[in-house]
């Protein structure tokens, strides 16, 4: 049994898009994801990988940079203009300092020079860090979202005459910085109107 005033998420497996034109190399770094427990979407090249971000859910696209037709910079430009933020990392076998420092000035979460595999345990914690930070941000959003139901003016229920005057003293006080003080017999809902106040200002 759930306690009261707590939902249960719905444990959905991370998705990560892998993109590179090299077989060997993406075969391997999605045999790397997959064994760690992702789903992982390839892509051999920026255009296919465009085409799956149209019908498929990515939480992370991993990308190399330099590719035919469209480079790994080009794509986290393409990926930037989705409504739905996805971090892009970046991995190539030609780095240099001033690439890293361009990618990350364009918006990359992370830099990573091939072999991957050589820094794979920092590679793995990159990956696990995003993911953390997206968990926590939908938990805030769900968290957000119940505040504001619990706390806006629908749920303080009364059609009288009466209550329509406290709505709108709620409205006046919430926009100022003024103490307040509530009165009332106990059960009247005066904790409730505290927190409406409280949660509009």
């Amino acid at each position: 049994m759930k306690p009261e005033g707590v939902e249960r998420f719905t444990m959905v497996t991370p998705s990560i898009l892998v993109v590179d034109d090299e077989p060997h190399s993406l075969f391997g770094l999605c045999q790397i994801l997959t064994d760690e427990g992702y789903k992982t979407l390839p892509a051999k090249n920026g255009k296919e990988a465009l085409e799956k971000l149209k019908t498929e859910t990515a939480d992370i696209v991993v990308t190399d940079e330099k590719m035919p037709e469209l480079s790994g910079m080009e794509l986290l430009a393409e990926v930037k203009k989705f409504e739905r933020p996805i971090p892009v990392i970046l991995i190539t076998a030609y780095g240099s300092v001033s690439m890293a420092v361009e990618a990350l000035k364009q918006g990359a979460y992370y830099f990573f020079e091939k072999p991957v595999f050589n820094k794979l345990e920092q590679f793995l914690a990159i990956i696990r860090q995003i993911l953390r930070a997206q968990e926590m941000e939908r938990e805030l959003h769900h968290l957000r979202k119940e505040i504001s139901d619990k706390y806006s003016f629908p749920n303080i229920i009364g059609n009288h005459p009466t209550m329509a005057e406290v709505f709108g003293i709620i409205g006046r006080v919430a926009q100022t910085d003024k103490t307040v003080l509530i009165q009332g017999e106990s059960g009247t809902g005066k904790d409730l109107i505290a927190k409406t106040i409280h949660y509009n200002s």
